[in-house]
Formats: C-alpha cells, structure tokens, sequence
C-alpha cells in the first residue's frame, strides 16, 4: 500500500488519539516505539491473520462451501 508520509503521521495520531495513547516517542532524529506502540506491533500480525482467516470463513459460508461457522483465533486480550 503506497501512502505519503503526511497522510501515514495523520492515520497514527489519529490511532493515539482514538486509543488515548501515544504510540510513539517522536524527536530530533525520527521516532522510537513506546511500550503500547510495541505491543500494538506485537499483537498486529495475529490480529491480520485473525481477520484475513475470518474473511476467509465467512466467504465460504457465504458461498455455501461451509456448514457451520466455529470461533477462530485467539484473544489477546489480558
């Protein structure tokens, strides 16, 4: 996905601003994570692949390959 730089700092504040946190420790030399920024990341991947193998679940079902739909993925939550 191609974005501007611009457009990529506006989506992040506006995820801190939505989540009351800061992601990010911005200064002179560019930006480090903070601990929620590093477990946003941590947990990101998962949480892709949860959605895409949702995504993925559901369109079957929908098109009448699949019978029942059963929970998938993990919660992160704790």
């Amino acid at each position: 996905m191609q974005i501007t730089q611009p457009a990529r700092s506006q989506q992040i504040k506006a995820l801190e601003r939505e989540l009351g946190v800061e992601l990010f420790v911005r200064n002179g030399r560019g930006v480090e994570l903070t601990q929620a920024g590093s477990a946003l990341a941590d947990g990101a991947p998962d949480l892709l692949a949860d959605a895409v193998a949702l995504e993925r679940a559901i369109r079957a079902y929908a098109a009448g390959r699949a019978g029942k739909l059963r929970r998938i993925g993990r919660s992160h939550l704790g």
